[in-house]
């Protein structure tokens, strides 16, 4: 008999929380400093954008699980469905990259005029 998945919201933020510890930490030890504002402006937007994407896997996770059960032992099936087609990952990722290059740009040339 195959193991059916648990794909409760609660498992997903659950994951989510323990996923955000080693962030959490990092920023807490900046926060005193006064000139590290923008990292963690950058770390959270980072952090939102990755957590943003995978809650759209978990979605699409469990429209496919409502459908059709899926097996704990469909691995690639299940990688496919938590990280989408190509071409929204392309879009997502560059679009994520390309905005933590321009805010540290940003900065920089910030730091430059003051």
């Amino acid at each position: 008999m195959d193991r059916t998945l648990n794909l409760s919201w609660a498992r997903f933020g659950l994951g989510l929380t323990i996923a955000s510890v080693f962030p959490a930490l990092l920023i807490a030890s900046k926060i005193d400093d006064r000139d590290s504002w923008p990292d963690i402006v950058a770390i959270c937007f980072l952090l939102l954008s990755v957590f943003v994407f995978v809650a759209r896997g978990w979605a699409r996770l469990r429209k496919a699980n409502a459908a059709e059960p899926l097996s704990a032992w469909e691995t690639d099936r299940i990688r496919q469905l938590l990280i989408g087609p190509v071409g929204s990952r392309l879009v997502w990722f560059s679009f994520t990259v390309i905005t933590l290059l321009l805010w540290a740009v940003a900065r920089g040339v910030a730091g430059r005029a003051a």
